[in-house]
């Protein structure tokens, strides 16, 4: 999954689980009543502000979860939950200072809400790292030409090259500071 689709994914994710917590201990009622659907686009509107402002500060986001390990899901369960339970805080303060201005509805739906953030924020997290780790078992294994390869493109532009050998043009070779062409050229080189 790429890094820069997963905070979109997150905002849907806490609109969906929001509404879901609503519509699952609500049932039909919270179709019927406009305050309960009020009620859901306040505490929707809630989790869109102070449920990002967490997973940032959490670091969900600095984190490349393909190669995440049990250590970093622990962080992103650890920020859902506290991400939720501010979420009640923020909502159950509200409605104590508002009174019958912000419409009341059954304090369960702040736990529905903590497990479906937990299912499909945490779930997007691990299925990102369940799709690498099915991905590196279907590849075939690297042989040592493979291998030497990878190691001189993954060398980059540091100041100093170990054994560069590659076939490009001598002004373009990648053991000189520029990897631009392809061409015919074979040397090995050591040295800046």
């Amino acid at each position: 999954m790429r890094h820069r689709l997963l905070p979109a994914l997150d905002l849907l994710a806490f609109v969906l689980a929001v509404t879901g917590a609503f519509v699952l201990r609500l049932d039909g009622a919270f179709l019927h009543s406009p305050s309960l659907r009020l009620a859901c686009l306040i505490c929707a509107a809630v989790a869109l502000v102070i449920k990002p402002l967490l997973f940032v500060a959490g670091g969900l986001y600095r984190r490349y979860w393909p190669y995440a390990g049990a250590r970093d899901l622990l962080i992103a369960a650890v920020t859902i939950s506290a991400s939720s339970l501010i979420l009640a805080l923020i909502i159950s303060a509200a409605r104590l200072v508002a009174g019958d201005l912000l419409p009341s509805f059954p304090a369960s739906i702040f736990a529905l809400d903590w497990l479906l953030t937990l299912a499909f924020a945490g779930g997007m997290r691990v299925v990102g790292r369940l799709f690498t780790d099915h991905a590196s078992l279907q590849r075939p294994p690297v042989t040592d030409e493979q291998s030497a390869h990878r190691a001189l493109f993954t060398a980059g532009d540091h100041p100093f090259r170990v054994g560069c050998t590659e076939q490009y043009p001598v002004t373009h070779a990648p053991c000189h500071g520029h990897a631009t062409r392809w061409g015919t050229f074979s040397s090995t080189h050591f040295g800046p």
